[in-house]
């Protein structure tokens, strides 16, 4: 495993690894080899045994020199399945739900990102995001999307429709987008679908 990076002006980046040949922790240092100059180290430097998946980290430690007192900054993140989905722009039932904030950040801001649920072809697909201050929602956002073919149970061709992005007044701004479709013909531009198929047909913008 690659261990460490010399530069030629003798400054490096050091690796250092789990028991899962992870990297958990990047260090720079400067030519001396002695002063550290930032590093970015997460929590899976001694993950739990048995593991039946990738261990994952859910924080982040980042120290850079002369800034922040000389204290890390730690960001925290979450990873939730089967969570119901209840925000702004109508509920889709079970979703994933990922969560970012940072110790001691002003006005405890969080961020929220929702993806589809495994079960159709739109698993994975984020379609909602809310940012957060002090518990108090300051922003959303609404993906729709579409594919070749809805009615499948895997992706092929998944793309945006309708975007939504909306603040703590609940005054939401919209974006639509069409696209070609098959045909047998040429379509209504003139373009044999062969050329035309999956591009944007029309973007219509609402404020």
């Amino acid at each position: 495993m690659l261990n460490k990076v010399t530069f030629a002006d003798n400054s490096s980046t050091r690796f250092d690894y789990n028991a899962y040949a992870q990297v958990f922790k990047i260090s720079n240092y400067a030519d001396d080899g002695q002063n550290l100059l930032n590093s970015v180290k997460t929590d899976l430097e001694n993950p739990a045994a048995g593991q039946t998946d990738c261990p994952r980290f859910t924080e982040t430690r980042s120290y850079v020199q002369n800034f922040n007192g000389g204290s890390e900054v730690v960001v925290h993140n979450s990873f939730e399945e089967n969570v119901v989905f209840s925000g702004g722009g109508g509920a889709v039932g079970l979703a994933t739900l990922a969560q970012v904030w940072m110790d001691n950040a002003p006005r405890n801001p969080v961020s929220k990102t929702w993806f589809y649920a495994p079960g159709n072809w739109a698993e994975g697909l984020p379609f909602g995001t809310e940012d957060f201050a002090d518990g108090v929602q300051q922003r959303w956002t609404r993906t729709a999307w579409t594919q070749d073919d809805p009615t499948l149970a895997y992706s092929l061709n998944p793309r945006v429709t309708e975007s939504k992005v909306g603040d703590s007044e609940q005054i939401p701004s919209e974006q639509q987008l069409a696209w070609q479709q098959w045909s047998n013909g040429k379509d209504s531009y003139g373009c044999f679908c062969q050329e035309s198929y999956g591009k944007l047909k029309h973007k219509r913008l609402f404020w």
